[in-house]
């Protein structure tokens, strides 16, 4: 009500905002505490009105550290991919690796050229590195401009952000074929 002259904070949380409209006027709190643990956390919030009179709701809330998108290591940006032989004699090898991410369990890997609608890689994995072998191969029009990125998983369906895109391009077909084409 209009008469609420102190209120109180006890939370392990960063922010709490409220707000009681009295007619046409609104009144904004904010109270700036301690940060969030992981786990559970309880606030309380206690008001008091002028003639002393309090009223307090606590609530639990648990909260779980987002996942951070995975640092990408490899292939670097502009790196020239593997590509294979057009009599198939020989694979396209691809490898992809990435710093851990706290906390993750499981990583996809999302891997697609420019002009295709559907990606080439999309996998999970729980490891931190992915090899792919290929007996098709990519032709020399769809070589360049290709992007990659990962991101992390609980195990549980939760996932993190996506890393940043990084681009490759593919070297061109029959650069390293066992003989002459």
């Amino acid at each position: 009500n209009e008469g609420i002259r102190r209120i109180t904070c006890s939370a392990e949380t960063s922010r709490i905002a409220w707000s009681h409209p009295t007619g046409e006027t609104t009144y904004d709190w904010t109270a700036e505490v301690t940060s969030l643990q992981e786990g559970r956390n309880t606030i309380t919030v206690t008001a008091q009105d002028e003639a002393g009179n309090t009223a307090s709701d606590t609530i639990v809330v648990t909260y779980v550290i987002p996942l951070q998108a995975p640092t990408l290591l490899a292939p670097q940006e502009g790196a020239l991919m593997d590509n294979a032989c057009s009599d198939f004699m020989d694979r396209i090898e691809w490898s992809f690796s990435w710093q851990p991410a706290p906390q993750a369990e499981v990583y996809q890997l999302y891997v697609i050229h420019p002009q295709a609608a559907i990606p080439v890689l999309d996998v999970m994995t729980e490891q931190t590195q992915y090899d792919h072998s290929s007996t098709g191969y990519i032709i020399d029009q769809n070589r360049l401009g290709w992007r990659w990125r990962v991101r992390a998983g609980d195990g549980n369906d939760t996932w993190g952000e996506w890393s940043d895109w990084r681009t490759f391009d593919v070297e061109p077909l029959g650069t390293d074929c066992p003989y002459p084409l």
